[in-house]
């Protein structure tokens, strides 16, 4: 995930865990054709903040129960039902998210915190520091995870349920994998899923997000661009071609058993430090993606770039591939950046003046190598550049196209 060597790891005992990354390879960037926008947001940008479009103010969204979320105690997920299913047939699909050539967008903000999706609390502080509602919000779970720990891989349908009530969009990085050290494991090839040895388990998350019915973000295999997942098509035995043909398999499954509140968000990482630029070969094709997202982090390892070096090679590409509503998916300036509040003034600047980008969501966390937290300085960064009411109100939500 560009993040240099950061393993993501420490979900307290209470709550779901995260993989444990191996350490990275940093390559030379590969910069290809920018996005003319300002790289920089210096202090002098401070002044232009105001005339940007951002739909951030408090009515954004819809409306949050008023029946706030019992955040002291963690939610166990709820058990979903589990089947037996052989291996569908390919088909194809139409996504039902609207085409974005000329469309304009409001920009929501997502947020991961260390709770994911078990904890609404934390949510709810950043909310009041900025003093605007996060529409998204993301946790990651895994296909399965070690016996030494009680982590569940269910569809979490409680924690789902409390979420919508609250008014959120949930999001879920759904990860093949079993959650422990390294990136080679047989059991979770991508051939393994084309050949139907997680179908039980797929069926069975099909069959419990068609009853929960309402919208919910899959965000299926981030960062395939890299090599720190096992379903890179660059370790763990995997080929050439595998990684779409899984895809569309898992897709596949919930299309022929009629799932359609779940959206599917592919999200490769950004060119270099590691991740290839090919991406044409690993996109799953417009009816099978319904957005598609980029990750991508600010570091000292990397210079801590500002976010049109980070993200405008990155766009640049899946703009020629899909013309699907584009996110950014995954992202955080590391506290370690001496530039840190310039660089988030010149991400929101940058990303309110891209139109297709419907949503950013901010990585919350101190991994113990990076420190990605939400400080006081940021929160008001981002609060004094959404306070003025100049947004794009009455631009559509791109969820809800």
């Amino acid at each position: 995930m560009s993040k240099g060597t950061v393993n993501r790891f420490l979900r307290d005992n209470t709550t779901h865990r995260f993989p444990k990354i191996v350490t990275l390879a940093v390559t030379s960037c590969l910069l290809v054709t920018m996005i003319t926008i300002d790289a920089w947001a210096s202090s002098a940008d401070q002044g232009t903040l105001a005339t940007n479009r951002l739909n951030l103010e408090s009515t954004l969204v819809t409306a949050p129960s008023s029946a706030p979320v019992t955040s002291t105690t963690s939610r166990s997920p709820t058990d979903a039902p589990t089947t037996t299913k052989t291996s569908p047939t390919k088909t194809t699909t139409t996504a039902s998210a609207t085409t974005t050539s000329d469309a304009q967008y409001r920009l929501d903000l997502g947020l991961e915190v260390v709770t994911g999706l078990w904890e609404v609390a934390p949510v709810e502080s950043v909310e009041s520091a900025i003093g605007y509602k996060i529409s998204v919000v993301m946790g990651y779970i895994s296909w399965s995870y070690p016996a030494s720990e009680s982590s569940a891989s269910e569809f979490p349908t409680a924690q789902l349920e409390a979420l919508s009530k609250d008014g959120y969009l949930p999001e879920i990085a759904w990860q093949p994998m079993d959650d422990s050290d390294g990136i080679n494991q047989p059991d979770y090839s991508l051939a393994s899923i084309i050949d139907g040895d997680h179908d039980s388990y797929i069926q069975s998350w099909a069959e419990a997000a068609k009853a929960y019915g309402k919208p919910l973000l899959i965000r299926f295999a981030q960062e395939m661009n890299g090599t720190w997942y096992p379903w890179s098509e660059q370790v763990n035995g995997n080929s050439p071609g595998e990684y779409v043909e899984a895809w569309q398999h898992v897709h596949n499954i919930f299309a022929e058993d009629g799932v359609t509140n779940v959206k599917w968000v592919w999200s490769p990482n950004v060119v270099g430090s590691g991740a290839s630029s090919d991406l044409a070969e690993l996109y799953p094709g417009n009816a099978y993606v319904d957005y598609v997202g980029i990750d991508g982090y600010s570091y000292p390892i990397d210079g801590c770039p500002a976010a049109s070096e980070l993200f405008g090679p990155t766009l640049a590409i899946t703009n020629q591939l899909s013309d699907r509503p584009a996110m950014i998916a995954e992202t955080g300036i590391d506290t370690a950046c001496s530039s840190q509040t310039s660089l988030m003034a010149s991400l929101l600047n940058w990303a309110s003046a891209n139109p297709r980008i419907i949503a950013l969501t901010w990585f919350d966390r101190d991994t113990a190598i990076e420190n990605y937290s939400l400080t006081s300085s940021i929160e008001s960064t981002i609060h004094s550049f959404v306070s003025p009411v100049t947004m794009r109100s009455d631009d559509r939500d791109g969820f809800q196209s």
